[in-house]
């Protein structure tokens, strides 16, 4: 009898299968892990800001801010 070398196709369909699970729960925890670093740079970004104007180097505009560019005559 000679042997046969290879895989059945079952045994295939698992192994993909298996990659696919894990891939999603790898893509899930991604996402959460780039969401949360978003976050942490707006944090960070506000905090930076409340501290630049707090010592007084920049000044918030408070009324409304009109940039006029060009002549108007």
């Amino acid at each position: 009898m000679k042997s046969i070398k290879g895989f059945s196709l079952i045994e295939l369909l698992v192994v993909v299968s298996l990659i696919g699970v894990l891939s999603a729960v790898g893509y899930i925890g991604y996402n959460g892990y780039i969401t949360a670093s978003y976050a942490k740079v707006v944090e960070y970004e506000n905090a930076t800001m409340r501290n630049a104007t707090e010592v007084g180097k920049i000044t918030p505009c408070v009324t409304d801010c009109i940039i006029i560019v060009g002549n108007n005559n």
